[in-house]
């Protein structure tokens, strides 16, 4: 196996028990060994009282991100 079937395995293994990260709809963009890129949509209810992106879900985003 190599270093990248390894990654993508390892990242496919843990997305399947990611509940939160699926249900904020997150997504696995890139995976490879030592690097991961996620994306997420916001929704309204995801934004502050400027109509940005709410610091927490920034927050919640990069924390998967760097789990995996």
């Amino acid at each position: 196996m190599t270093a990248q079937e390894l990654a993508e395995a390892c990242a496919r293994e843990m997305w399947n028990s990611d509940s939160a990260s699926q249900r904020l709809g997150m997504v696995l963009k890139h995976i490879a060994p030592g690097e991961a890129t996620l994306g997420m949509e916001l929704g309204p209810a995801m934004t502050n009282g400027h109509g940005n992106a709410h610091g927490g879900y920034l927050f919640t985003l990069a924390d998967s991100a760097f789990a995996f």
